[in-house]
C-alpha cells in the first residue's frame, strides 16, 4: 500500500515485501546539503526497517544516473551513515531475480 513513481520502485517494494520489511516510508524527507559547487537537495525514495535495521534507499536505472545524481547519492549515504543507517542505490535488477519475485508475488 505504498506509492511509487516507476516500475523500478514497484519492483523494490515487491522485494521489500519478501524481505519482510516491517515499515516502509515513501519519500521520507528532503535532504538539503552544501558542496563545493554550492547547494543541492535530494529526496530519497524510501526508508525501510528490515530486521530491525534502517535502510535508506534510492531507485534509479543505471542509464539515468547523471553526475549530479552521484553527488546527491553520496550526500544521502553520508547522512545515513551519520544516523547509523544503511544506504543503497537500486540501479537495476538481474533478470532472473525480478522474474522469480514477479512469479512468486
Amino acid at each position: 500500500m505504498h506509492g511509487f513513481e516507476s516500475l523500478e520502485e514497484l519492483r523494490l517494494l515487491v522485494a521489500l515485501d519478501f524481505l519482510r520489511a516491517s515499515e516502509v516510508l515513501s519519500q521520507p524527507f528532503r535532504l538539503d546539503f552544501e558542496h563545493t559547487g554550492g547547494q543541492a537537495w535530494q529526496i530519497p525514495d524510501f526508508l525501510a526497517v528490515i530486521d530491525g535495521g534502517m535502510w535508506l534507499l534510492d531507485v534509479r536505472p543505471m542509464e539515468l544516473i547523471k553526475e549530479e545524481d552521484a553527488l546527491k547519492f553520496a550526500a544521502a549515504r553520508e547522512m545515513a551513515a551519520a544516523c547509523g543507517w544503511r544506504y543503497s542505490v537500486i540501479a537495476g535488477w538481474h533478470p532472473h531475480v525480478w522474474s522469480v519475485l514477479d512469479h512468486l508475488s
